[in-house]
């Protein structure tokens, strides 16, 4: 999901000597060390196992000590403490997740091809979930969907019948260009992001976020055969017909409790005040409803500050989630977008869990 994060990273940070020693002890650079000696291969996902298993609770625990630290100074993107909290969290984050993405996707050498590495075990449950997701569709989004795709790949998922014929098909999609239709490929990293249980956008994002703000390629170039697809998938999302959204408003409830919470948290406040772009590395996602944002479907405890974005294009994705999700009305933007924090507001929001309304600060954001 969307996080905000400003455009300063460990490697324009000025420390002192003493303080460059003081580092070279702490779980995050010794974490950061044995990372340079890893490399995409057959070995990376037990080599990050057992990363996690060795230090996940140390780096956990660091990462809390540095936003309590953090949170006895004035908020700034210029405290050191909470840019540290925010990369221990974002590095513990994506070695989990990174891990299990290896499950599903076994990437053998970097450039390899989704297609070529996603496991037949992944794969099934993708074809199982979109198979029960596509029979929840009306008419309408079935016929959407089928004019979404290159010909033959919701057949190689498992969809034989159509809602229409094919002549007709044909009639409708001959008003589509045909660079618009999502390859085999593109239809599969976009379901699997969008997916409730295989949470493949932890791994995504938090890999983007390492690349982009912490000078950490790994990740990234591990995901990179379903990242990549799944940004030439939304591009074209994004200028279909039957899925583009333009100049519209939409709501997000993003997590500011975590160990990053306070730097994302200062970014905001820093582009507001003066007047700086902030830059998402990852999708940003968000939902046309907003009833539907997670500042009144989850947790107030978790989700507790709101996201009001105007966007200029992106693509609603509500006919390409699983049966769980299906609802939520969804619009996503590709990898790369950047922001204006336009406005900051205090509001009452009715929080469905809490079943009240329940304090809450909401930034205005405009996509440049």
């Amino acid at each position: 999901m969307f996080h905000v994060l400003a455009n300063v990273s460990a490697r324009t940070s000025i420390v002192s000597h003493s303080r460059q020693t003081h580092l070279a002890s702490n779980p995050l650079e010794l974490i950061r060390q044995q990372l340079k000696t890893l490399k995409v291969g057959p070995q990376l996902q037990m080599q990050l196992v057992e990363l996690h298993e060795q230090h996940h609770e140390e780096l956990d625990q660091w990462s809390r000590d540095q936003a309590s630290l953090a949170m006895r100074q004035p908020r700034s993107i210029y405290n050191e403490h909470a840019r540290l909290a925010a990369e221990g969290y974002c590095l513990n984050t994506a070695i989990h997740e990174v891990s299990g993405f290896l499950l599903k996707y076994d990437v053998r050498t970097a450039g390899a091809s989704l297609i070529d590495s996603i496991s037949d075990y992944h794969r099934l449950i993708l074809e199982a979930d979109f198979q029960q997701a596509y029979r929840q569709l009306d008419e309408h989004g079935k016929m959407q969907l089928m004019m979404a795709v290159e010909p033959g790949v919701l057949k190689k998922l498992g969809i034989e019948n159509s809602p229409i014929s094919d002549r007709v098909l044909n009639r409708f999609s001959e008003k589509i260009p045909p660079s618009l239709f999502l390859t085999e490929a593109e239809f599969i990293a976009v379901i699997d992001y969008l997916n409730s249980s295989t949470k493949l956008f932890a791994a995504l994002n938090s890999a983007a976020r390492l690349k982009d703000f912490y000078a950490q390629a790994l990740f990234a170039e591990t995901v990179a055969c379903v990242s990549a697809e799944l940004n030439a998938g939304l591009i074209k999302l994004c200028l279909h017909p039957s899925f583009a959204r333009t100049d519209i408003t939409v709501h997000k409830g993003v997590c500011m409790s975590n160990q990053a919470g306070i730097f994302r948290l200062a970014a905001l406040d820093h582009a507001l005040m003066h007047d700086t772009k902030i830059y998402s590395p990852h999708t940003v996602s968000a939902t046309e409803e907003e009833t539907q944002s997670y500042l009144t479907t989850k947790s107030p405890d978790i989700y507790n500050v709101g996201l009001k974005v105007k966007i200029k294009r992106g693509a609603a994705l509500d006919h390409l989630h699983d049966a769980i999700t299906q609802g939520e009305h969804e619009v996503a933007l590709p990898a790369g977008a950047s922001f204006r924090v336009t406005g900051k507001s205090e509001q009452l929001v009715f929080n469905k869990l809490a079943g009240c309304a329940v304090p809450t600060t909401i930034y205005s954001l405009e996509q440049l």
